[in-house]
Order: C-alpha cells, then sequence, then structure tokens
C-alpha cells in the first residue's frame, strides 16, 4: 500500500496491513524499495510474526529455508568438548595505587 525507505507496508486482504523491513525484501544492502516496489502491485511474502499488543505484523519477501537446506554446522549433532582437567588458579592480580606527589612546599 506504502513504500517507505525503511520498508514496504502492505496491504492484506484489505484489511490490515503489514510492515516488510526492506531488509526482509530480499534487496542488497543500500538498495531503494522504491525503485523496486510500487504502490498497488501485488507481491508474495509470508508473516514473520504477529504483535497483537502492538497490532503489528512483521513480512518477509526473503524465502524461508527449507529444513534439508539447511547450513551443515547447524544440522551436524552436537558434540561434547573433552573434560579439562583442573588446573591451579592464577595468582591474584596486583592491585594498583598511585603514588602521591611529594608537596612542593617541603622543599
Amino acid at each position: 500500500s506504502r513504500v517507505a525507505d525503511f520498508g514496504v507496508f502492505v496491504q492484506i486482504d484489505g484489511l490490515v496491513e503489514g510492515l516488510m523491513h526492506v531488509s526482509e525484501t530480499g534487496l542488497p544492502r543500500g538498495a531503494k524499495p522504491q525503485e523496486h516496489f510500487h504502490e498497488g502491485e501485488p507481491i508474495r511474502a509470508r508473516i514473520l510474526r504477529v504483535d497483537d499488543a502492538e497490532m503489528k505484523i512483521g513480512l518477509s519477501a526473503v524465502p524461508a529455508q527449507p529444513a534439508a537446506e539447511a547450513p551443515a554446522a547447524a544440522a551436524a549433532p552436537a558434540t561434547e568438548a573433552p573434560a579439562e582437567t583442573p588446573t591451579e588458579a592464577p595468582p591474584p592480580k596486583k592491585r594498583r595505587t598511585r603514588k602521591k606527589a611529594d608537596d612542593a612546599s617541603s622543599e
């Protein structure tokens, strides 16, 4: 329904309006939404969140990443780190104190 520097307001079924933040448009960083989206133009977006208290809906045009294509690091089972042997605690840090300058009047 409207295009702003920070995102695109999208009318959903003529009843409610949601915001698709510029970071969720799929545009490269620094691209202006006004150059790619226009009022009245239909777009396909998914609902990210609904905030009833604030009456806000967050939208995204960025395709969701299917679970099968999830990064390998996220899909790999977690392994336990080897248990560390207890070591001696480091010595306490020395407290730094300021040295007072000699009184100039005692010369």
